[in-house]
């Protein structure tokens, strides 16, 4: 028989350089172009927007929309070698909950079904962020949407199943910015 113990050693963590650091946000939602512009900011960042805004086309979803333009985007950013760094995916805060839900479970999935076939063979995957807003409750006076839940549990999965997208959940409160 045999037994092991972990061992946690200390390891200096590599210093993360954003001095040329390429993001994409996108987005259902009106965070997306108050996110870009707090980005912006920032000295050597670049970033491209994109938001379902006025440009769909008659007959086709805000999502599906969303997803063309984002698979569009992150393909010529490998083929002109400037690949993102981050894709950011804000899906809004909306009052009609159950639709949001669907259109926003379907859309995440697409994106991470297709950045995994677009990064395969990338040395550094851009990093999959999604944002939430009020999907858990941090003091006992929020009022949670429990809708977010199964995006956060598909980011969990795809984490799992994907690790090089290193999917991150940051959830905000509905009033932040």
């Amino acid at each position: 028989d045999w037994t092991y113990n972990q061992v946690w050693e200390s390891v200096e963590a590599p210093k993360p350089t954003l001095d040329k650091a390429h993001f994409l946000v996108a987005g259902l939602g009106d965070g997306v172009m108050p996110l870009a512009s707090a980005l912006r900011q920032a000295p050597g960042i670049r970033v491209t927007s994109l938001s379902s805004g006025d440009n769909v086309r008659s007959g086709e979803s805000r999502a599906d929309y969303l997803f063309t333009e984002v698979v569009r985007s992150v393909q010529a950013s490998i083929e002109e070698k400037s690949a993102y760094h981050a894709i950011v995916l804000d899906l809004g805060a909306t009052s009609d909950w159950q639709q949001a839900e669907s259109e926003s479970v379907v859309l995440l999935l697409r994106v991470i079904q297709s950045l995994v076939g677009l990064v395969q063979g990338m040395p550094v995957c851009p990093r999959l962020y999604l944002l939430t807003r009020d999907a858990q409750a941090v003091v006992a006076t929020d009022g949670p949407v429990p809708a977010w839940g199964s995006l956060i549990g598909l980011m969990r999965v795809a984490g799992t199943e994907y690790p090089m997208l290193r999917p991150c959940v940051v959830d905000l409160g509905v009033d932040d910015d």
